[in-house]
């Protein structure tokens, strides 16, 4: 019965002090005691070699505990399924361990492309968001960071640094702007990008960081380790881009909505990737945990 409890995810009651295991598909073995008036617990798996827990239990009352699928598992599944199905760039790509300071990004335009892609949000596939309007074209490699997104905390970031009101995110993934020496032919593809910096975007009262890292170990730009080591040329091509790509020759100039407030370099970029990552987490952190109850239902009708 606790077994099918625990497949369900529902609650299991137990009393403080006591000890109980079950055996099962699952080896669970669940060890609870009273501390300075909490329960404590761990819980001990055993299968696919792993031997940290791969479920974990949330206190709700005093006697009761949630159990949800901890990170392990719900990766698990999602690696299994990497295997059969092409993972979606945003949500389905691990930014990378050693995130935020060197993280894997997903490239969408290189430059000399004369047409604007991005990634569709629905399907994770490349496409055409519109063509080059003039003769801007992007100066070096650009795309976004998988996981993270721009929304209530990142805004809160951007209001707290430049004193500005009722800003709200994008909601889109943090770009990254990447610096390269050697030529990339095409976009689609996946790069590790050490965060020197970034330019503190506003589009239309949206914020759009426009973070800026150096492809990781390249020849020429790998070593750089802050905004300010980079060619100081580049960088103003790079913020020129992003204050006229939108910029209408018929409309006059200096009437675009975009703005960027700040330069910044590269401990405040990291703060920003940080918030990235929890407003993302606020979003969509349950997406996994969602997959793995739907399979694990899925599993349970197809044995009954």
């Amino acid at each position: 019965q606790m077994y099918k409890k625990l497949l369900s995810l529902q609650s299991i009651s137990v009393k403080c002090g006591s000890t109980f295991s079950m055996q099962g598909d699952w080896s669970l073995t669940f060890h609870s005691r009273q501390s300075n008036g909490w329960l404590l617990y761990s819980v001990l798996p055993i299968r696919y070699g792993v031997g940290s827990s791969l479920w974990k239990s949330t206190l709700n009352t005093d006697y009761n505990l949630i159990c949800t699928m901890e990170q392990k598992k719900s990766n698990y599944i999602w690696q299994r399924l990497n295997l059969r199905y092409k993972a979606h760039p945003w949500h389905g790509i691990s930014a990378g361990d050693k995130a935020p300071e060197i993280v894997r990004c997903y490239v969408e335009v290189v430059p000399g492309d004369e047409m604007k892609y991005e990634v569709d949000k629905e399907t994770g596939y490349l496409m055409v968001d519109r063509p080059n309007k003039f003769s801007n074209t992007m100066p070096c490699m650009y795309g976004f960071i998988p996981r993270t997104y721009s929304a209530q905390i990142t805004a809160a970031y951007c209001m707290k640094k430049t004193g500005m009101t009722n800003l709200e995110g994008d909601g889109d993934p943090l770009d990254v702007c990447i610096l390269c020496d050697r030529k990339i032919p095409r976009g689609d593809l996946l790069v590790d990008v050490k965060i020197v910096g970034g330019f503190r975007m506003i589009d239309s009262g949206e914020v759009d960081d426009k973070l800026v890292g150096v492809l990781n170990s390249d020849h020429t730009y790998g070593r750089m380790n802050d905004i300010a080591d980079c060619p100081q040329d580049l960088i103003k091509r790079i913020k020129h881009y992003f204050l006229t790509y939108k910029e209408d020759p018929d409309q006059g100039f200096g009437k675009s909505k975009v703005i960027i407030k700040d330069t910044y370099g590269r401990e405040e970029a990291l703060e920003v990737i940080k918030y990235g990552f929890q407003d993302y987490e606020a979003q969509y952190g349950k997406l996994e945990t969602e997959l793995a109850s739907t399979l694990i239902e899925i599993a349970k009708k197809i044995s009954t």
